[in-house]
């Protein structure tokens, strides 16, 4: 079995689409991003505590998810799927509840 710090590594590198979970920090609105605080992740089938703190930027994958994104309260858990894309950047593809 691949050691966690391995595997998380891998995880935040996005390369393949990733289920997560965090709760929503804040807003970029310079980047018209999101920041959020990674709390689990999910793999081999169950979720994974995220034990070290880990805040990502994220993007939505359209201005109609932004406009879901800006409806949350700071603090709001989220659950997504998270894939780099073509310009490096960590995008949402999927978000639970849309």
């Amino acid at each position: 079995m691949p050691e966690p710090l391995a595997d998380f590594a891998q995880l935040l590198q996005f390369n393949t689409p990733t289920r997560i979970e965090g709760r929503l920090l804040t807003f970029d609105t310079y980047d018209d991003a999101i920041w959020v605080e990674l709390t689990h992740w999910f793999q081999d089938g169950g979720w994974v505590v995220v034990k070290n703190e880990a805040h990502l930027l994220l993007y939505p994958r359209d201005a109609d998810m932004m406009r879901w994104f800006r409806a949350m309260k700071t603090g709001t858990p989220i659950r997504m799927t998270v894939r780099k894309d073509e310009h490096g950047k960590r995008r949402v593809i999927e978000l639970d509840g849309t």
